[in-house]
């Protein structure tokens, strides 16, 4: 009998969302691993404050009010404050200590992206 250990921390898999760098109508906030990981370790965590995952404004540095939810291999940010306080706005994602299910850790990542979420577009020149 051959016994394995498995030692390889998650890697983000493809590219976080929004992939275009722009947070639009209907776009998702979210980060996907090649593996399964740890959502009972991060949700608690994120109840003690240890920002394990977290939503800033770039400008101020602020957290951003956010509610995340983790299922599986991929984390998902809704953030819960009205669209007009993040209008034109560009955030950030940061994201530390992600655990699999072998506990291998990821460290770190951070992606940025602007918010663009209006539905509504004036195209063509000015009104006169």
């Amino acid at each position: 009998m051959r016994a394995e250990i498995e030692r390889t921390p998650p890697e983000i898999f493809g590219v976080p969302q929004p992939a275009d760098g722009i947070l639009s109508l209907g776009d998702e906030i979210s980060i996907q691993f090649t593996e399964p990981i740890r959502c009972d370790i991060l949700i608690a965590a994120d109840q003690f404050n240890n920002n394990n995952v977290g939503l800033y404004d770039t400008e101020t540095g602020d957290l951003v009010d956010a509610v995340f939810t983790c299922q599986g291999d991929k984390i998902i940010i809704v953030p819960n404050v009205p669209n007009r306080f993040l209008e034109n706005k560009v955030l950030r994602v940061e994201i530390d200590n992600i655990k699999d299910l072998a506990s291998n850790n990821f460290s770190h990542a951070e992606c940025e992206f602007f918010v663009d979420r209006n539905p509504i577009r004036w195209d063509g020149g000015n009104v006169k």
